[in-house]
């Protein structure tokens, strides 16, 4: 999910996903043309499984962060 979806957030969204669902919701990954570090305190926070830069968007990537094996870390609070 982008972290800009025009006049909404994607981490405001994650976390209502997350919220409105007893399991955690869907798993939800935050992409941005912007840099990670522009968004380190609001990733931290999230119940995204992690971040990816658009450029390093990929199957092979995403696979990545579902398995825990990429990305930004885990968020222990999911």
């Amino acid at each position: 999910m982008d972290v800009m979806l025009g006049g909404e957030s994607g981490f405001e969204l994650a976390r209502r996903l997350a919220a409105h669902h007893r399991d955690g919701g869907p798993a939800v990954i935050l992409i941005s043309t912007l840099p990670e570090a522009d968004f380190a305190g609001l990733i931290a926070e999230s119940p995204a499984m992690g971040f990816l830069p658009k450029g390093e968007l990929s199957a092979d990537a995403i696979r990545r962060i579902l398995d825990g094996r990429g990305g930004s870390p885990p968020r222990s609070s999911r």
